[in-house]
């Protein structure tokens, strides 16, 4: 149903360092040029910071970034979007985005991709754990734990500009929000945003030709994504060194500002069996899927959407994961994987069991195909997000 009529604008800050972030933004405007016009302003925060003094501009540019402001009102003018669809403004686009949409009288809708309105390091996580001491009227925690980019400087930059997010009513500016599950939602709602407004589009991923394909009985544990404190890689080695793994290999794919420490810890513990991969890239994927029997994901905050959860599935291998953020809403313990607490003592139980299970793993497989191929389909997110998109 090509709709000529809508047109859409989205609005995408780029990080330093490419992401999950990016890849949906790209995947959601492919899914929607199906159904309605859509354009993508693009910024890339580079693009200050090489400059002549550009770090110190930064600061300022947060809170509104004129060269941004007019391209956006003659794009505005040009084009005439119904709606404006941001996804990131920070840092560079600036906070003064939202007040330019009130002033033309566009419609936002805001896709929640992390924690940012609240939080100046945007994942509500610190010195390995939750950490949800900030709110929109207190950020002094984030000041005094160097939050953004370990940075005073740069931390009050950030909590400047939320601030002026929050002060300037740029809440109020936005029809609609979209969030990636349940638990994202209920965070936003304590953080102070209208619950009403808020809608629940989890991500998709369709099969498409792929089929399903029975996992190894003795095969690998596979590991794949950023090697950063908060996805848990830590808490992985360390339960795999509790296990009997019975000669099976923890494979370990991707790179990251932990590498050094993780492989010190495997070499100072002993601990055996692990194969850092490092980076492979996307189209060598294959060969590590085919050798592997389940997929982990020990995430140590609450992840918005795991979107290697559906990835998983589509490679048709279980899952074992922690009982954090969205990942409860997906997984079915002992149906289409594993949930276990993110501490050594259940998550390497969790993962004995799983270990132990070689004989579930086909029928765990076909369970996480199914629900794949049922509830995550991208016909299905179309018809969720023209519903948002009517409701404002």
């Amino acid at each position: 149903m090509k709709n000529n009529k809508i047109k859409v604008l989205q609005i995408f800050n780029r990080y330093l360092e490419y992401g999950g972030e990016e890849g949906s933004v790209s995947r959601i405007a492919e899914s929607l040029r199906k159904v309605v016009d859509v354009k993508t302003y693009e910024f890339e925060t580079s693009e200050i910071l090489t400059t002549n003094l550009g770090k110190w501009k930064m600061p300022f540019l947060m809170q509104k970034n004129r060269a941004v402001l007019l391209d956006l009102r003659a794009l505005q003018e040009k084009e005439n979007f119904d709606v404006w669809q941001i996804h990131n403004v920070f840092p560079g686009l600036s906070v003064a985005v939202y007040e330019l949409a009130a002033e033309l009288q566009v419609p936002v809708i805001q896709y929640l991709h992390n924690y940012r309105f609240g939080c100046a390091k945007a994942t509500y996580f610190r010195d390995g754990e939750a950490c949800m001491k900030c709110r929109p009227n207190a950020f002094m925690p984030a000041v005094l734990h160097r939050c953004w980019r370990n940075s005073v400087p740069a931390t009050l930059s950030m909590v400047a500009a939320i601030k002026r997010f929050w002060s300037a009513g740029g809440i109020d500016n936005i029809k609609g929000f979209i969030a990636l599950s349940d638990s994202q939602k209920k965070a936003h709602v304590d953080m102070g945003f209208p619950e009403e407004r808020i809608h629940v589009l989890q991500h998709y991923l369709d099969c498409g030709e792929v089929k399903e394909c029975i996992p190894p009985a003795s095969g690998d544990v596979l590991f794949i994504g950023r090697l950063t404190e908060e996805k848990g890689v830590e808490l992985l080695l360390r339960s795999w060194a509790r296990v009997d793994a019975k000669g099976r290999k923890l494979r370990i794919v991707g790179k990251g500002d932990m590498l050094g420490h993780l492989k010190q810890l495997v070499m100072d513990n002993n601990i055996a069996d692990v194969i850092f991969e490092g980076f492979v890239a996307k189209e060598r994927h294959h060969r590590l899927w085919s050798r592997a029997s389940f997929f982990v994901a020990p995430s140590i905050w609450n992840e918005p959407f795991g979107m290697v959860i559906l990835e998983a599935w589509q490679r048709s291998r279980p899952i074992l994961a922690t009982k954090l953020g969205s990942f409860p809403e997906l997984i079915t313990d002992g149906v289409d994987g594993w949930l276990a607490a993110a501490n050594v003592e259940d998550f390497s139980a969790a993962m004995q069991r799983a270990l132990d299970s070689a004989d579930k793993y086909e029928e765990m497989a076909k369970q996480g195909f199914s629900e794949l191929k049922t509830n995550f389909r991208e016909d299905k997110w179309l018809d969720k997000w023209h519903e948002i998109l009517g409701k404002i």
